[in-house]
């Protein structure tokens, strides 16, 4: 039995890509006609591109999501901080806009 790996219940329709690549993986191990073999091989490659493009979409969003969950929490900082009669109140935006090159272990 193979450990099906948790989802973000935000993708709960997103297909699970892991099960579709051993799909693929399935379906290219089965011997073909040589009529059927030509078109099978070409569906096989278009759909391992679209698998490698999915999941590179999947990562680049949950690095988006991570940044916007960053900038809201800076957001609130920066608010409690203004709330507080802080004298820089949007230090904390500054400091997360800035990227985490420019962080140097500061918080």
């Amino acid at each position: 039995m193979t450990h099906t790996p948790a989802r973000n219940p935000h993708d709960s329709n997103q297909p699970d890509l892991s099960a579709l690549a051993a799909r693929l993986a399935a379906l290219a191990s089965i011997p073909w006609c040589d009529r059927c073999g030509t078109a099978v091989t070409a569906v096989l490659a278009d759909s391992a591109h679209l698998l490698r493009t999915a999941a590179q979409l999947r990562d680049d969003l949950a690095a988006v999501r991570l940044d916007a969950a960053n900038l809201r929490a800076a957001m609130q900082a920066a608010l409690g901080a203004a709330d507080d009669g802080e004298p820089d109140p949007l230090a904390f935006l500054r400091w997360e806009l800035a990227g985490p090159s420019d962080h140097r272990g500061r918080r």
